[in-house]
């Protein structure tokens, strides 16, 4: 779970949790805005035109959705196989990645004995 305070043109506090046995809490009783993450994402793209965003779905599955030059949504936000989003002309097509990948080549094999 995550959660955000924005006040106008910044945020003023975050907290983030990993716990799969809770649900969303409000128990302060304060108004709660939940926000689409890919909507998040675009707020910060730096594109020119139409663009698209797409996160990791699991399952060979991407979270994706199109966006104008102003980052309004236009379509989504959709889930399905990578290869079944549309290329429609005027598309960015070049992945911006947010972090390194997890991934990782490996090195050479550590010495357990003294040498």
């Amino acid at each position: 779970m995550s959660v955000a305070i924005h006040a106008g043109e910044r945020v003023v506090g975050e907290a983030f949790t990993v716990d799969a046995r809770r649900h969303g809490e409000a128990g302060l009783r304060i108004p709660v805005h939940g926000v689409c993450t890919l909507d998040v994402i675009a707020a910060a793209a730096a594109a020119g035109g139409e663009f698209l965003v797409a996160t990791d779905a699991r399952r060979k599955e991407v979270y994706w959705a199109q966006y104008d030059a102003d980052r309004r949504r236009l379509e989504g936000p959709l889930v399905s196989g990578a290869s079944s989003i549309p290329e429609a002309p005027g598309l960015a097509a070049d992945p911006l990645y947010l972090r390194r990948p997890d991934a990782r080549e490996p090195g050479p094999p550590k010495r357990v004995t003294p040498s």
